[in-house]
């Protein structure tokens, strides 16, 4: 069984771990993964193409109503638009003199989220505000944004993700960031190499600067919209505005952010035409002239941008185009600019990322403020219970005494946490405080109470139907248990030789996930009279039947084997050396893949893939299957 687990984990690891490599395709393997992103994205590219023209349309019509501003967000991207957006599909259409609208190529203009520029030495870990107009008291010329975010598996518009985005100012500073270090200031730039052209970082001395920084979520179109200026520039890099995607974020009470699930770090940019019409010196654009470096440098061209930056987000085979579509917002170029650029995402990990974030949040701030995942956890255990009660006393004509009822139900609810705490030598969180007791007995007390008034909750057509609803769920649930409790491998508590075994991190993965289901069989806890047996899941007639029925049991050991890989813990480092090649250059063994809300993703993510086939397996393959030949008899028969 261990055999074949590590080589589950073994052919999806390198899968999981290309998702969690943030660093630009390099090895053939990084290249492939990246070019079947690319496929996804050619797929995706009509659906792009609509969305733009779309969006171009709309914003055009606002201007020729007089309001060359950000529009309202409700009647801007509605399924209208697509439906009867007034763009021809086989042409081109002027919605205004100054304003093109071209429908009739299909430009790949998008950005696939997968990590593959650096973030740049001006980044603020804390103090971006969450906020569409980032100008703040910065001049320089008008430059609208219109930045969508499309799901790559799906080409829909993808909805509440926070699109984060700095710049430089007309003069090429960024915010907090005035200055060279004072033994750096007659620093020349580098000459040569791929840092050609740059100077040292200037430090962060201005905290409380925060001009042209600012993230958005996308809307439920999956569009991010935001207020700036066109970006000046400094010695060595190309026009460029840097960008960051968080599928999930909390919102301080400064009203600045916070997230510790990062999706893509990237960079925009425009095209030389446009950066050499703000430059020209006939045009005399102010505050740009002002640039210290326009009459020595000037602006760096895009095909000169240092460390390559500029040709890595075009992708391994140049086929990207990180570039904004502009258009005019007036007549002349000095009234205002509106940028549109399509960026695709891959979010299936990003959703389970949410989903371990919700459960554990609590059910009611005031009437029930204990976790989802506690609350859930009692109920499917006490339906359960409550089940294989009805089924131990049919016939007997009595009842489980109340004190049998309880005491079985708190076995099959605890038995995993008690032998793990027992293994580790810990104390089990039960005995040292109220609040187990109070989620556990009231939700147990109040689903009784719902099936003595509703028996038909207890029936087999109901129990299938939520082991097939809810089954993400409970991979979510079992992920946290076995997560929350492998974790205090992590500590000094623990004896050395533990925290360094993978068996121990295999055994206490497999009790965390369904010890109390074990104890409770092997006990019989929901019959009148307790007494030992074997746990149904051993008295299989078959191996297939054992390893589905058993799934609870090493679902768990892999679940601990997952999160503990991509979080490098001492004792997998074997193991992702044996991933490691398969992976590339994009991680390295010994180290951390992944931060811990994604490796309970991913973790999550395997175990639900399993619970799904196990749900479709158990309650509805022979049906569809009986479907099937009775078809095939009535075909005959006619």
């Amino acid at each position: 069984m261990l055999s074949q687990a590590r080589s589950l984990l073994v052919s999806l690891l390198p899968l999981i771990a290309a998702v969690a490599a943030h660093k630009e395709p390099k090895t053939p393997q990084e290249i492939e993964v990246q070019r079947a992103l690319q496929a996804a994205a050619y797929h995706c590219a009509p659906a792009v193409e609509q969305y733009t023209a779309a969006r171009k349309h709309n914003w055009a019509q606002k201007v020729l109503a007089g309001r060359p501003s950000l529009p309202g967000y409700d009647d801007l991207f509605g399924k209208e638009t697509y439906a009867d957006n007034g763009v021809a599909a086989g042409g081109d259409q002027t919605v205004m003199g100054c304003t093109p609208i071209q429908d009739t190529r299909i430009q790949n203009n998008t950005c696939v989220l997968t990590p593959v520029v650096t973030e740049g030495p001006y980044y603020h870990k804390v103090g971006h505000p969450v906020r569409q107009n980032i100008a703040e008291l910065q001049d320089g010329l008008l430059l609208l944004l219109d930045i969508g975010v499309i799901d790559v598996e799906t080409c829909q518009p993808l909805p509440n993700v926070l699109v984060d985005i700095w710049q430089a100012n007309a003069t090429g500073h960024y915010a907090g960031h005035p200055e060279p270090a004072p033994h750096l200031v007659n620093e020349q730039p580098q000459v040569g190499g791929k840092r050609a052209g740059l100077l040292s970082a200037f430090p962060r001395t201005v905290q409380e600067e925060t001009f042209l920084r600012g993230a958005w979520p996308t809307d439920q179109n999956g569009v991010a919209q935001f207020t700036t200026i066109f970006p000046g520039y400094y010695t060595g890099r190309a026009t460029h505005i840097h960008t960051k995607v968080f599928p999930s974020w909390t919102v301080l009470p400064n009203g600045t952010f916070t997230s510790d699930h990062l999706a893509h770090t990237g960079q925009f940019f425009f095209d030389d035409e446009i950066n050499l019409r703000v430059d020209n010196r006939s045009f005399k654009m102010h505050p740009y002239t002002m640039n210290p470096i326009r009459d020595t440098r000037g602006r760096t061209r895009n095909w000169r941008d240092s460390l390559n930056i500029f040709e890595d987000s075009h992708g391994p085979e140049g086929k990207y185009n990180p570039v904004f579509r502009l258009d005019l917002l007036g007549g002349v170029i000095s009234q205002g600019l509106v940028g549109y650029i399509t960026m695709m995402a891959e979010v299936a990990l990003a959703r389970l990322a949410n989903g371990i974030r919700f459960i554990g949040q609590p059910v009611h701030a005031t009437l029930f403020p204990y976790p989802i995942a506690a609350t859930f956890h009692a109920a499917r255990i006490s339906i359960a219970y409550q089940a294989n009660a009805r089924a131990a006393t049919a016939g007997m004509g009595a009842k489980l005494p109340w004190g049998t009822y309880i005491a079985g139900y708190l076995v099959m609810t605890w038995g995993g946490t008690i032998w793990t705490h027992y293994l580790l030598g810990l104390s089990p969180p039960m005995l040292y405080t109220t609040t187990p007791y109070i989620i556990y007995l009231t939700t147990h007390l109040i689903l009784t109470l719902i099936t003595h008034l509703f028996p038909f909750i207890l029936s087999p057509s109901v129990f299938a139907l939520l082991d097939t609803v809810l089954f993400p769920l409970d991979a979510l649930v079992r992920t946290g248990a076995v997560t929350s409790t492998t974790a205090h491998l992590t500590t000094t508590a623990i004896p050395q030789a533990l925290r360094s075994s993978v068996v121990t991190y295999l055994i206490i993965g497999a009790l965390a996930s369904a010890g109390g289901g074990l104890t409770a069989s092997t006990l019989s806890t929901w019959s009148p009279t307790w007494s030992f047996s074997t746990p149904p899941v051993l008295r299989a007639p078959t191996l297939t039947a054992l390893i589905w029925g058993s799934m609870d049991v090493w679902g768990g050991a892999l679940v601990a084997a997952v999160h503990a890989t991509l979080r490098g813990q001492v004792a997998f480092h074997g193991l992702q050396q044996v991933v490691q090649p398969y992976v590339g250059t994009a991680v390295v063994a010994g180290t951390e893949w992944m931060n811990e809300v994604e490796a309970k993703a991913a973790a999550a993510g395997v175990l639900g893939m399993l619970f799904g086939l196990r749900a479709y397996r158990t309650h509805w393959m022979g049906k569809a299957q009986g479907a099937h030949v009775a078809k095939g008899a009535k075909a005959k028969k006619h």
